[in-house]
């Protein structure tokens, strides 16, 4: 088989959406146009879900921070110089928080699954998923009032949806088309242990198609939180059981490819190699010379027997 045949599954189509073991494995024979349109279909669907989620969830604390922010904020040579000595909570909902925390003084405690301390050199970032310093550039430097600050925003708030989206498409579809080439030997191997007919870009199209029901999940996940049906420990519950559910399909859609033919030396074991040089009779069995058949008396003539009878008569006498 070469390196670009693709096994096919009889009676059976390739799906447009793998969500089932048998989906995910009948994929590996889609044309390359349809893995394409799967990756970057899924893509689009996580840049506009993960959009939506900021401009619901992260943007109105973004902007309610800007309008509580007061004048005479400045940034320069790296360090953010506030107007006054006393920590402040800009803004807070479930999802984020947002607090000014001079030097000298401690944050307030907040119910936000995450939160930012806006500090002198820099951000702090925690929530249950961990927590980072992000430091202020050196080269940004500007002075602004709170009317200002929130007109910026309002100018940069399509920019800054636009770019998150863009940016998960494509982290998205790079990690997709990537993770599936990682894959595809190992699930190659895999196959050919289990018998079955596989090729390279077969399992890479059906590694591409084992990301798909756990995306699902993932997306449905961030949708009900986004819309607060569950809180950020169930939406961590959720992704684990996506990563399950891509492992499970991983493991057994690979088994679920077609049967591999039998190879030259099963067909020979089998019967289809070449004849015996033994005789054989008209039930297929060798036949096997009888020592106790009775055998015929050889023919003198013509022998070359110079000792034989000449075939004349006793008496008759030569001439």
């Amino acid at each position: 088989m070469s390196a670009e045949s693709v096994p096919t599954v009889s009676g059976d189509r390739v799906p447009r959406l793998p969500l089932t073991i048998g989906q995910v494995a009948r994929f590996a024979a889609a044309p390359f146009g349809r893995v394409m349109a799967l990756t970057f279909g899924m893509a689009l669907a996580a840049g506009f879900v993960v959009a939506h989620f900021v401009a619901m969830s992260w943007w109105p604390a973004v902007r309610a921070a800007a309008a509580a922010t007061p004048d005479g904020i400045e940034l320069r040579s790296g360090r953010l110089l506030w107007p006054t000595n006393a920590v402040q909570a800009l803004a807070e909902n479930r999802f984020l928080a947002i607090l000014a925390v001079p030097r000298g003084t401690q944050p307030l405690p907040t119910a936000a699954d995450v939160t930012l301390e806006l500090r002198e050199d820099g951000v702090d970032a925690a929530s249950l998923l961990g927590y980072t310093f992000i430091r202020y550039p050196h080269q940004v430097q500007f002075r602004l009032t709170s009317r200002e600050l929130g007109a910026q925003l309002d100018a940069w708030h399509p920019q800054v949806l636009a770019w998150v989206g863009i940016l998960t498409f494509l982290g998205l579809s790079l990690a997709w088309l990537f993770g599936g080439l990682l894959l595809a030997l190992p699930l190659l191997s895999y196959s050919l242990l289990g018998e079955r007919r596989g090729t390279f870009f077969g399992c890479w199209r059906l590694a591409i198609a084992g990301f798909v029901p756990g995306t699902v999940v993932m997306l449905i996940g961030v949708l009900l939180y986004t819309y607060q049906q569950i809180a950020l420990v169930e939406l961590l519950l959720v992704a684990g059981g996506a990563l399950l559910i891509t492992v499970l399909l991983l493991v057994v859609a690979p088994l679920k490819l077609p049967p591999a033919p039998p190879s030259e030396e099963a067909e020979t074991e089998s019967g289809t190699g070449t004849d015996s040089e033994s005789p054989e009779s008209d039930d297929g069995v060798a036949a096997v010379a009888n020592p106790f058949a009775e055998r015929k008396p050889q023919s003198t003539r013509n022998s070359g027997n110079p000792f034989a009878g000449s075939g004349r008569r006793d008496g008759d006498v030569e001439s």
